[in-house]
């Protein structure tokens, strides 16, 4: 009988070990589930529901998989038996001697036995006896149950032996339960099957994840729980995770798609607050400066397309040598060239510095003989000896060449009675204000954030500027975009007497009666620093005289010795006042309440919100 309770003991730790199903679960000899377990197992087959309960996302990867588990299990079993049997073997040879000690007395083995036992003394019974002298044992009266009195005491022994192996067979279950756990912790061998390999290396290959394995999907793991020893992934689920792979990047390249498309309409949409203009012509031995000028532009310009300025500056490089002609700028070429190919990578997901600043210039070149020559036979002055500073051809040329720059920017014509009534369409969206510039001037760091906020204190100060001027010569000069028409008409009709920087000079000062009837003595307002750097000695004309040296960055306006009274900044009268001139009168510089900027040039102040 004890055998027998030791092998139904031994059963139901194996079962208990290995995860056998419904083995896991013994119920008591009355019926009743012996363990929580068995009775949730219960409770979910009443129900209708899944005797494996609810379906459970598995991680896989680091060695968790079904077959990693069944080895374990495996090798836990196996532990378990051989410790299961070892008890067995020792319960079962108990029983055996035990058996031999209860046989009846009849034999000559139990006649022995009981001789022995009357020959030694009891250690219960010394000292105990009739009569007897000291040291001496009596001897006890023979049994009158026949020995059935010692045998009831052998079989409390084995109950009691019994109860010590069913606490072993317990704690042998705790330590085998253990064990369990932590082989489950442990990774897979270095010599997992193939196929386990190989399925786990698709996985990364799909996912293009490293170090680990994405979870699969609920209806894989359902299909790995319910179907055991079932193979994972499926052909079926691979196939559908590829499918989502490809969708994903798919995604992701319409994603990127629609950012590029976004930034370009948005460039496109945005309704540009200011346009500048260069006219180049080609130099002697084709010395290059417009590659530092556009260059340095580039650089100040907005380059994402985030940002609240983008687009709203456009740049017009005019070719001044015009296309099809002998007389190439090989300058030009190269540099609109190298911005053409970096503004058409603007349109990638992760385009190189500069490409979407690259979007906001446009070359072109000009078309020929659209403003001819008006006086072609007139001799070419002594331009070391010139005090009237009559203009020879090449100056007429450069006349006409800012004209054609001004019809990209307003159209032709630009309905001011001039010599040429063709209209001729912008090339550019127009904008409220246009600044001109020249070929050979470099833009000092942090120029157009300082020319949005002149703006805008000029704007405050006096309403009614003609210009504002932060350079010298026919450079960085910003004028409203509506008085471009009347200035390109004043151009073309004094074509032949004044270079086009002495016709600026006095379209501004406003002494001449024709300029007063279209700009009605308002007045030039002049910035205190100087924002273009002059790059080069090389001109564009064959003679220049020598000429003092040109203020650099951030140079004062009142240094530079090219420009009259009314374009230089007064430090004398203004100095105190503020940072523009003219400072009095009409310009009422108490209008003003904003902070200056931050300005390489400036060495305190406050970042200012510009809507510029």
């Amino acid at each position: 009988m004890s055998g027998d309770l030791v092998a139904e003991r031994s059963r139901r730790l194996v079962a208990t070990v290995t995860g056998g199903g419904e083995r896991s679960y013994a119920s008591s000899s009355d019926g009743v589930p012996s363990s929580r377990a068995h009775r949730a197992l219960l409770e979910r087959r009443a129900a209708g529901g899944s005797p494996l309960g609810p379906t459970r996302r598995r991680r896989r990867g680091g060695g968790t998989s079904w077959r990693a588990r069944a080895n374990r299990r495996w090798i836990a079993a196996g532990v378990a038996l051989l410790c299961a049997g070892y008890l067995l073997k020792m319960s079962l040879g108990y029983t055996l001697v035990t058996s031999a000690d209860a046989t009846p007395r009849g034999g000559a083995r139990g006649r022995a036995g009981d001789d022995d036992a009357r020959a030694r003394p009891d250690a219960r019974d010394v000292g105990v006896g009739t009569g007897s002298s000291a040291g001496t044992t009596p001897r006890p009266p023979p049994p009158r149950d026949g020995g059935r009195a010692h045998e009831g005491e052998r079989v409390d022994d084995r109950e009691a032996n019994l109860r010590k192996i069913e606490e072993q067979i317990t704690r042998s279950a705790e330590a085998l339960a253990s064990l369990r756990s932590k082989l489950d912790g442990l990774p897979l061998p270095n010599d997992a099957d193939e196929k386990e390999e190989d399925a786990a290396n698709w996985w990364l290959r799909v996912k293009g994840r490293e170090g680990r394995i994405r979870l699969p999907t609920d209806a894989a793991t359902r299909d790995e729980l319910d179907e055991r020893g079932g193979d994972w992934p499926t052909e079926a689920t691979k196939a559908t995770e590829a499918t989502e792979a490809t969708t994903t990047a798919a995604n992701a390249n319409a994603n990127a798609n629609a950012k590029v498309i976004n930034a370009r309409e948005k460039f496109d949409a945005v309704d540009p607050w200011l346009t500048i203009g260069i006219p180049t012509a080609p130099r002697a031995n084709d010395v290059d400066y417009l590659t530092a000028t556009i260059d340095a532009l580039i650089a100040e310009l907005p380059d994402d397309d985030d940002s609240a300025h983008f687009g709203k500056t456009r740049v017009v490089v005019m070719n001044a040598a015009g296309a099809g002609t002998g007389n190439s700028h090989r300058a030009f070429e190269k540099v609109r060239d190298a911005v053409v190919a970096l503004a058409s990578r603007a349109t990638e997901s992760a385009p190189p510095p500069g490409a979407r600043a690259a979007l906001h210039a446009t070359f072109f070149d000009a078309p020929l003989d659209a403003h001819p020559d008006p006086t072609p036979d007139a001799r070419d002055p002594d331009d070391l000896h010139n005090p009237t500073s009559t203009p020879g051809r090449a100056v007429r040329k450069q006349t006409s060449d800012v004209v054609s720059l001004l019809d990209a920017v307003v159209g032709g014509g630009g309905g001011g009675g001039g010599d040429d009534d063709a209209s001729v369409p912008p090339l550019v969206p127009p904008s409220p204000l246009f600044m001109f510039m020249e070929d050979d001037f470099r833009t000092c760091e942090g120029a157009l954030k300082g020319l949005r906020y002149l703006v805008q204190k000029t704007r405050t100060v006096y309403p009614e500027w003609l210009g504002l001027r932060t350079s010298y010569g026919l450079n960085g000069v910003v004028v409203r975009s509506e008085d471009l028409p009347g200035f390109r008409d004043y151009l073309l009709r004094h074509q032949a007497r004044l270079p086009p920087d002495l016709l600026w000079t006095e379209w501004v000062e406003g002494t001449r009666a024709d300029v007063r009837e279209r700009t009605n003595a308002r007045k030039l307002i002049v910035y205190r620093y100087n924002l273009f750097e002059h790059l080069g000695a090389v001109s564009t004309f064959s003679i220049r005289p020598r000429r003092p040296s040109w203020p650099g960055c951030y140079a004062p306006m009142s240094s530079a010795w090219s420009l009259t009274a009314v374009e230089k900044f007064d430090e004398r009268r203004c100095a105190k006042i503020g940072d523009l001139f003219p400072c009095t009168g009409d310009v009422d510089m108490g209008k003003w309440t904003g902070k200056t900027p931050k300005l390489p040039w400036v060495k305190v102040g406050s970042t200012a919100a510009l809507n510029y």
